[in-house]
């Protein structure tokens, strides 16, 4: 008998046993949650108090998509303004490095080349990372989120929810006062 014999002998001893008690024994009964894409979750439209999951209503088509307009309260970062002939490389990079304006801006200038399926799916992340931290307290996601929904980019146009974005900046604005929040 080799010395690697009995760690051979263990290795299919364990084996065998494990297979069997895994037969023999009724399984746990843990239910681990059932992932859903965010996109499926959305049935209402997004209030100040509901989860993230429900923020990406995904229009059934898509309008033309055109660099927003300034909003009320200040973005997170200022966006740098799409020239045509502008390479969305860097902007793509920056987006899957986490930068939200990035995103924004990286679907711009997709959009300028004709590329709107991807300035679409740069929309609809911009959207769910400003979900997140307006969810997160952040005022300035929030008023960029409300801006989205006003013109539906990546998101379905809501004004309702919208305006309950924008009554969301206003309270977040008024328990944590900033230079940047809107005045009444």
């Amino acid at each position: 008998m080799s010395a690697r014999a009995p760690t051979v002998l263990a290795v299919v001893t364990g084996s065998v046993l494990g297979a069997a008690a895994a037969l023999v024994e009724p399984r746990p009964s843990t239910e681990a949650p059932v992932f859903t894409p965010a996109a499926r979750l959305a049935e209402e439209p997004l209030r100040p108090t509901t989860a993230v999951a429900s923020v990406l209503d995904v229009p059934a088509r898509a309008g033309p998509l055109t660099t927003a307009p300034p909003l009320d309260a200040a973005p997170l970062d200022p966006p740098p303004v799409s020239v045509p002939d502008q390479d969305p490389t860097a902007m793509i990079i920056a987006c899957g490095r986490g930068d939200t304006p990035s995103c924004l801006e990286a679907a711009d200038r997709l959009e300028l080349r004709g590329e709107t399926e991807s300035a679409l799916l740069h929309r609809r992340l911009a959207a769910q990372r400003l979900a997140e931290r307006c969810v997160a307290r952040r005022h300035d996601a929030c008023a960029l989120l409300a801006g989205l929904y006003e013109r539906g980019h990546g998101v379905a146009k809501k004004p309702e929810t919208a305006a309950a974005l924008r009554e969301r900046v206003l309270q977040l604005c008024k328990a944590r006062p900033a230079a940047d929040c809107p005045q009444d």
